[in-house]
């Protein structure tokens, strides 16, 4: 084998997609575009305030319902009604709140004798609450007629964090796209086979392995690329934070593995080109619901959550809320990256032995 010749191969692939706009739209533009739409409309944009959970249990009476509209009104809360008190703490220490706030049943009397305080429930492991609960006693205070009323704290323990803003959305593309993209980019290489230009490798000095490792190599740049693009601008342009970033970059090189051995697996299953770009995103989106980059798996069912794990996607996005969430480094992500090199490990030589089989045929 040939380590020039397997660069040169590799170039080569590289330099194909860079010349073809449509394919550059997809692999770089629309998982940035479709993260920035998710952010927005999901999971809350920054400039909304925190997502603060509300439940009025006082039936809405006048004083109450007057609190509630004022602590709506604030830029710094984004207000999530909840009609349970339960629901609402779970949703704290879940993650999808930051706080919550409890109108008890007898504000409106507690108002007028200073005895009907609201429940202010919080992580303290968080430090945005702090901020909150005075955003909550200055709405209290707004109103002489609930002036003596106060926040009285109630902290839950967070059983697992689930990352707010554009950090879920944009880890959740990052693994989603990557697994999209490699099954997509196969087409590539059935297209070198179907133009000759693999049998005019082969009429060089070239060797089937030489050859096998730089389409391998190429597919291997590309998904690499495109991970270390979303996890720049995610960074960068929509304020994510990943964490250790030197953990999260490993994270990306060894998923980019999985994706070159789906890559190359598929170059060499499917017969035409139109058959992998038509399998490739159904296929990947069906995966990527399963492995919990649509919706966390921790709402799911322990049974559907242990489906899931059957794929590489649950695997990479349990690594990445440990490493946004719980700032986790190296080693909190170790086990999710031992698993998968595991795959690689089986992916890449039933590829590469799959892909020679085609080119030698």
């Amino acid at each position: 084998m040939s380590p020039r010749k397997v660069l040169l191969i590799t170039a080569l692939g590289v330099r194909r997609l860079l010349l073809r706009p449509t394919d550059l739209f997809f692999v770089l533009a629309l998982p940035l575009l479709i993260t920035l739409v998710i952010g927005f409309s999901v999971f809350g944009a920054v400039d909304r305030g925190y997502r603060v959970g509300i439940v009025d249990d006082s039936g809405g009476t006048p004083a109450a319902a007057a609190f509630v509209a004022d602590l709506e009104r604030s830029p710094a809360i984004d207000p999530h009604r909840y009609t349970d008190a339960d629901e609402l703490r779970k949703a704290v220490r879940r993650g999808f709140v930051v706080a919550g706030v409890i109108v008890p049943s007898g504000f409106d009397a507690g108002a007028r004798d200073g005895s009907g305080d609201v429940v202010f429930v919080a992580d303290p492991a968080r430090s945005a609450p702090v901020g909150i609960r005075s955003t909550v006693n200055a709405a209290l205070q707004k109103d002489a007629r609930r002036s003596a009323v106060s926040a009285d704290a109630e902290t839950v323990a967070t059983s697992r964090s689930v990352p707010g803003g554009f950090s879920y959305p944009a880890a959740a593309n990052l693994v989603l796209f990557m697994f999209i993209t490699a099954m997509a980019g196969s087409a590539m290489l059935i297209e070198q086979r179907v133009l000759g230009i693999t049998r005019r490798m082969l009429g060089t000095p070239t060797s089937v392995a030489t050859i096998v490792a730089g389409q391998a190599g190429s597919r291997f740049v590309i998904a690499l690329l495109q991970g270390l693009l979303i996890l720049l601008v995610g960074t960068l342009a929509f304020g994510v934070r990943y964490g250790d970033l030197f953990a999260a970059t490993v994270l990306v090189v060894v998923f980019s593995l999985v994706a070159t051995g789906v890559s190359t697996f598929a170059g060499s299953v499917f017969r035409t080109a139109e058959q992998a770009r038509a399998f490739a995103p159904p296929l990947g989106i069906a995966l990527g619901m399963l492995g919990g980059c649509m919706w966390p798996l921790e709402v799911v069912g322990s049974t559907m959550k242990t489906i899931g794990h059957l794929v590489p996607h649950a695997w990479a996005m349990d690594a990445f809320v440990t490493l946004v969430a719980k700032g986790g480094d190296i080693a909190a992500i170790a086990p999710q990256l031992l698993v998968l090199l595991g795959y690689a490990a089986v992916l890449l030589p039933l590829a590469t032995w799959r892909l020679r089989v085609a080119l030698t045929r």
